[in-house]
This record gives structure tokens, sequence and C-alpha cells, in this order.
């Protein structure tokens, strides 16, 4: 078995006369780890994502959002862009359709709180596609670089969109706020302070769409803008 193994991973380069130039182990862009004597892959080494100069690996941030929204059974993709001139992390999630936009919005915002909270990370875009929309192996597995790849080319099916701030959604019976439904009984007369406290997802919302795209803005450009 051992003789077998270094046969399978290890190469051998030859020079124009057939002599051994180089020898040493096949690299096949796999990272992973060894405990107890096991192999253990966890990912590839393209698809690591660098975001403010510290490595996040897909799976990871995948893993948190499937343990933070079990109902969520669905595939999902987790990648890098370059947009304007820095790496942005996106998330594309299959879900069945549920033709309800506060639901949507719901998974939206929970999804960013879960990966701000415990990778650091801020969403740049989040999309919920249509159920087969990720494109995977023929045995399952997440292709990562072609998800990424219909992202950018804008084809996938979005059901729901999310992207710093903007929603864009292809419910078909969206929320319609009229005229009629807006009158001075129905504001409410609750301080913002108990507003607060009675809806945690406000705070989730600006925590991860005020107050943390903040703290990335460069102070320098602050300074310009004053002056």
């Amino acid at each position: 078995m051992a003789s077998h193994n270094e046969k399978t991973f290890t190469r051998e380069i030859l020079d124009t006369n057939g002599n051994i130039k180089e020898s040493g182990f096949l690299p096949t862009g796999d990272l992973g780890f060894i405990e107890d004597k096991q192999l253990y892959i966890v990912g590839r080494e393209k698809e690591v994502m660098i975001l403010h100069g510290k490595n996040h690996h897909p799976i990871d941030v995948e893993w948190s959002i499937k343990k933070a929204l079990p109902q969520l059974t669905l595939a999902a993709a987790v990648f890098s862009c370059e947009i304007a001139n820095q790496e942005k992390a996106i998330v594309v999630q299959e879900i069945e359709r549920i033709n309800n936009e506060p639901e949507y919005l719901k998974i939206v915002h929970a999804m960013r709180a879960v990966v701000s909270q415990i990778h650091e990370i801020t969403l740049h875009d989040i999309l919920l596609v249509n159920k087969g929309n990720i494109p995977k192996t023929s045995i399952g597995k997440i292709q990562r670089k072609l998800c990424r790849h219909a992202y950018l080319e804008n084809k996938l099916e979005i059901v729901y969109q999310y992207q710093r701030g903007v929603h864009k959604s292809n419910v078909e019976t969206p929320l319609e706020i009229s005229p009629e439904n807006v009158s001075p009984s129905n504001i409410s007369k609750k301080t913002p302070a108990t507003l607060l406290k009675t809806n945690p997802e406000i705070v989730a919302i600006l925590k991860t769409d005020v107050f943390l795209p903040i703290l990335e803005i460069d102070s320098s450009l602050l300074e310009e803008v004053s002056t």
C-alpha cells in the first residue's frame, strides 16, 4: 500500500533525454490536515477567500450558515469576487420558493448576522436562488468556481437578492403598502429604545447594514471629503 501511494502521489519531470530532471509529491491543490495518522481534506487552495488580509475557507462559512439556519436544507456556495478593487464575500443559497418577502428578508439578515459574529465577515451579496441552480458534480459536490462564473455572468435564477442594503425580489406576490394602511392610528407610539428592545431584528439590521460598513470605511477618504 505504501509503495502504491508513493507512486500515485509523486511526479517526475523528465528532460529532453528522458532523464529525471525533478521529482517530488504531486500538488493536487487540496487543503487538509493530519490527525491520528488520518488525512482529512477540507477544501481547495484556489477557493480560499482572502478578506482584509485573513484567510477564510468557504466550507467554514457554509457550515456556520447551515448550523444557524437548519431550515435551509438545499445547497449553498460561498466564494469571493473582486469588486471595486476589494475582495468581497458572496453567498448563493438554493431555496424552495415560498413567495414570502418578509421570510426571505429574515433569512438574509440571519445569514449576515451569523457570518459577521463567527467569522467577522461582512457579506457583500446574498442570492437566494431556485433549487438546482448551483452547479454540482455528478456526485453532488458543490462547484464553487462555476457558481462564481454564473454569478459574474448574471446567469443565476434569483428569487431574492440582498446587496449591501439593496433588496431585489422576484416574489410573485410582493408586499404592498397602500396609503390606506398608513394612518396616525396605525403608527406606533413606542420610543426608539423600546422598539430596539422588542425587535432584535432591527438591532441586527443596524449592526450589519449601518455600523459594520462604517467601520470598513477608509478614514483617509473621510478626511478627503471633509476638506
